[in-house]
């Protein structure tokens, strides 16, 4: 009998460290890095331009350093093309003086945008954009806010790139949603939009509005926040196209880079979705 009652122990201890891998592998295989583990993928393949998103969160990183040359290092060696950014100052006390969008761009070679959406601290709170290539034009448009919201748009000559950061109340998200898609409509070209959803629930009020005339094409995976694991998807690539039919060839989660600490830049994880240069 206790031969038998040791089996058992042994069986269910066993199911129990089955259990605990899966569990531990399943939402953190590509978040922590060992020895033995491949880290993911992100070579951009000839041909494709990529479109990063990144709420940087000032650019202060957990460790509560405002350090601009880390979150430069991350965007540099994921080689965007287009970036769309969240939660930059501009000229306030806190970035003394300085234009976060306008540092990245001077650091990484690139053409930087920014969306002012409220005033603060002697300066501005926004959005911005990063482009290898000069935008033909700028628009910036007010969103539905508790805390005033807007969203930044970067005209090419046959696509759009956006970046956006909605607000924490469902109802103002929704009414955004219809603001975003009548200003692009009017534009009448491909867009890609990007940013902090502030949602998780993509079959929630905001989501099902979007997907009347967008499409999530970014993986739904786990983007917030950095630190003890992400537990929430809020960040998101949407896809608007008059004509139809577009193609992604990669789309993926940033958790790791070979010798960057991503978990500790900021307290959201970048994403990025790769599209084939002939979609433009």
């Amino acid at each position: 009998m206790k031969f038998l009652n040791l089996i058992f122990i042994a069986f269910t201890f066993s199911i129990y460290l089955c259990n605990a891998e899966t569990k531990d592998n399943s939402l953190f295989k590509d978040t922590l890095i060992k020895n033995n583990e491949k880290i993911v993928d992100f070579s951009k393949e000839q041909g494709t331009q990529r479109f990063l998103c990144y709420n940087v969160r000032h650019c202060e990183g957990m460790d509560s350093i405002i350090n601009y040359d880390r979150i430069a290092n991350i965007i540099s060696t994921l080689d965007g093309d287009f970036v769309a950014l969240q939660e930059l100052d501009s000229a306030s006390t806190r970035s003394k003086g300085i234009n976060m969008v306008k540092e990245l761009g001077d650091k990484l070679g690139m053409h930087a945008y920014f969306g002012a959406a409220i005033s603060y601290k002697g300066g501005k709170y926004g959005v911005g954009i990063l482009s290898k290539k000069p935008a033909q034009n700028i628009h910036q448009y007010k969103l539905s806010g508790s805390e005033p919201r807007t969203f930044l748009i970067a005209e090419y000559e046959d696509f759009l790139i956006i970046s956006v950061h909605l607000d924490l109340m469902e109802s103002n998200r929704v009414e955004s949603v219809e603001i975003i898609t009548e200003k692009i409509k009017a534009l009448n070209k491909k867009a890609y939009l990007a940013g902090d959803f502030n949602e998780d629930k993509v079959e929630g009020a905001m989501f099902t509005a979007f997907k009347k005339d967008w499409t999530i094409v970014s993986p739904i995976k786990n983007t917030f926040p950095t630190t003890g694991g992400p537990t929430k998807c809020i960040d998101f690539t949407l896809t608007y196209n008059p004509a139809g039919k577009y193609e992604i060839y990669k789309a993926d989660v940033i958790y790791n880079l070979p010798g960057i600490n991503v978990s500790v830049s900021s307290d959201h994880f970048p994403l990025y979705i790769d599209f084939k240069q002939n979609e433009y």
